[in-house]
């Protein structure tokens, strides 16, 4: 849809930020190993307005679910960033913020029709969920 050159721009700067760890579709890695959590900080907004500004321009419901299916990644890296920032600070705060980033993950998984991780719970490690 009218929607491809942003995606296509989010995966370009995912392509180079994972080559900067040389990482490939062959290698099997956790997130951080894929791209670091620096550069996740420094990027993950900006990926999120690539991704949304696609969903925006879709016209058919397929292209909307579509470009929502690759925010998925965005948004599960924000998760990940928030389990870390709550981890460090112990906040309500950080917590309450890890939690609403979390239940909007869990909620995108269900709109899209992807699987929600059989162990997802509001206060889990999101390197702990069971993905198969």
């Amino acid at each position: 849809g009218p929607g491809w050159k942003e995606l296509r721009a989010y995966m370009g700067l995912t392509d180079k930020l994972g080559a900067k760890n040389h990482w490939n579709s062959f290698t099997q890695a956790r997130w951080e190993y894929i791209i670091s959590e620096e550069d996740w900080r420094a990027n993950v907004d900006g990926m999120d307005e690539m991704v949304m500004r696609a969903v925006d321009r879709a016209v058919t419901e397929k292209q909307r679910t579509q470009a929502l299916q690759v925010y998925t990644t965005v948004i599960c890296s924000k998760v990940r960033l928030a389990f870390i920032d709550w981890k460090a600070s112990g906040s309500d705060e950080d917590f309450e913020r890890f939690k609403a980033i979390n239940n909007e993950f869990r909620d995108l998984l269900v709109e899209c029709r992807l699987k929600v991780p059989d162990n997802w719970t509001e206060e889990l490690d999101p390197a702990r969920w069971i993905l198969d």
